[in-house]
């Protein structure tokens, strides 16, 4: 299960959110004890692009960055 403010990616694509498999996101909300995840998506430039309500199912950890 994912924790609230883990990085959470995309394992498929969400055409009608606007998302693709490998977008990472913050978890800001867990659903029903992780069935799903409101996940706060940015762009790669770090433009805010959406809160989005994601199933436990399309999402898999993403590794956290290193830090220097």
């Amino acid at each position: 299960m994912l924790k609230e403010l883990s990085l959470a990616a995309l394992k498929r694509d969400l055409p009608k959110m606007g998302l693709r498999a490998g977008d990472i996101g913050t978890v800001v909300f867990i659903h029903n004890s992780g069935e799903a995840y409101e996940i706060e998506f940015l762009t790669a430039n770090g433009k805010f692009k959406g809160v989005f309500t994601v199933l436990a199912v399309d999402l898999e950890a993403a590794p956290e960055p290193a830090t220097p």
